[in-house]
C-alpha cells in the first residue's frame, strides 16, 4: 500500500503500523460506558459481540454511540455473513465490521462490497443519522468519509480460509485479517492448544500474508501471556479476552490482595496476644 494510500485510512489502522493496537471483546456488559471506561483505561479499541452474545443491535447502539464521542474504535461483530447485518451496524455507527467465518476470498470480496458506497462497493446510503453523527451533508463527501473511517475484519478460523488467506489479504476491501484462535485451533484438530505447531504455522501464515499485502494482521488473545507472545510475533492488532474474563481477573486480584492482607494483619494483631 503506497503512502497516498495510508494517509486515508482509519487511524487506529495508521497506528498499527507503527505499534499493536490492543482492546477487549464486550460479551456481556453492554453498558454504555463501556466504550469511555475501557479508553480510560488505555484501550485502542472495542468489539461488541453479536455473535457468542445473544444481542442484537439494539443492545449495541448506545455503546456505539458513546464510542464515537470517547472517540475509541468501536467495531462491530456480527452473527454472519449477510448484507443487512452489515449495513445496519454501520448505519448505526459501528467503525469496523468483522464477520466469523469467511471461508474464501470470493467470499470476503462480497463482504467487504458490502462495506463501501458506490462505486467501490454496494452499500445503500442514508445521512444525518446515527452513521454520520446527524450531520449531513453533502452526498458524496459523506460518502467518501465514511468509507475512509469504516474498515472490514474478516475471521480467519478454517482450514478453507488459511488455504485462500494470501488472496483474501490481497483485496482491497480487507482491512485486518483477524485470527478467531479457537476456532481455528479445533478445526485443525488441536482445539484449545494455543502452542501447538499446527497452530503455530497456521499463524506464521496469516503473518505472511499480511505483510505480503500490506494488510495488519490481527488476534483474540485469551491471556496477558498470549497477547504478548502474538504481538511479539506480529500482530497488531490484538484482544485482550473478553469482558467477562476481565472483570473476573480484576475482582479475583482485588480479593486476593485483600485476603492476602488481612491474613499478614491477623499474623501480627496475634503476636503480642500469644506471647501474653
Amino acid at each position: 500500500m503506497s503512502e497516498a494510500d495510508t494517509s486515508r485510512e482509519n487511524p487506529l489502522l495508521r497506528t498499527a503500523r507503527t505499534r499493536p493496537v490492543f482492546g477487549t471483546f464486550v460479551i456481556e456488559f453492554f453498558s454504555p460506558g463501556l466504550p469511555t471506561l475501557l479508553k480510560q483505561a488505555g484501550a485502542d479499541w472495542v468489539l461488541l459481540d453479536l455473535e457468542h452474545s445473544g444481542l442484537g443491535l439494539d443492545s449495541a447502539r448506545a455503546p456505539i454511540a458513546v464510542g464515537r464521542q470517547a472517540g475509541i474504535t468501536t467495531v462491530v461483530r456480527v452473527p454472519g455473513p449477510h448484507q443487512h447485518l452489515v449495513s445496519t451496524a454501520l448505519d448505526a455507527g459501528a467503525d469496523a465490521i468483522m464477520v466469523p467465518w469467511v471461508e474464501s476470498a470470493e467470499e470476503a470480496e462480497r463482504i467487504a462490497s458490502w462495506t463501501k458506497y458506490p462505486p467501490v462497493g454496494v452499500r445503500g446510503s442514508a445521512f444525518g443519522i446515527a452513521g454520520d453523527q446527524y450531520v449531513g451533508g453533502t452526498a458524496e463527501v459523506a460518502q467518501r468519509a465514511a468509507d475512509a473511517r469504516t474498515f472490514f475484519l474478516p475471521q480467519i478460523e478454517t482450514p478453507g480460509a488459511l488455504d485462500d488467506v494470501s488472496a483474501i489479504a490481497a483485496l482491497p476491501g480487507v482491512d485486518v485479517p483477524f485470527v478467531g484462535p479457537l476456532d481455528l485451533s479445533t478445526n485443525l484438530g488441536v482445539p484449545g492448544n494455543f502452542t501447538a505447531p499446527v497452530l503455530e504455522r497456521a499463524l506464521e501464515q496469516v503473518l505472511e500474508a499480511c505483510a505480503a499485502h500490506g494488510k495488519v494482521p490481527g488476534i483474540f488473545a485469551p491471556t496477558v501471556e498470549l497477547a504478548r507472545r502474538w504481538s511479539d510475533m506480529g500482530f497488531r492488532m490484538v484482544s485482550l479476552a473478553a469482558d467477562t474474563a476481565l472483570l473476573r481477573w480484576a475482582f479475583a486480584d482485588g480479593l486476593e490482595a485483600l485476603r492476602r492482607g488481612s491474613a499478614s494483619e491477623g499474623a501480627v494483631s496475634e503476636g503480642p496476644a500469644s506471647e501474653a
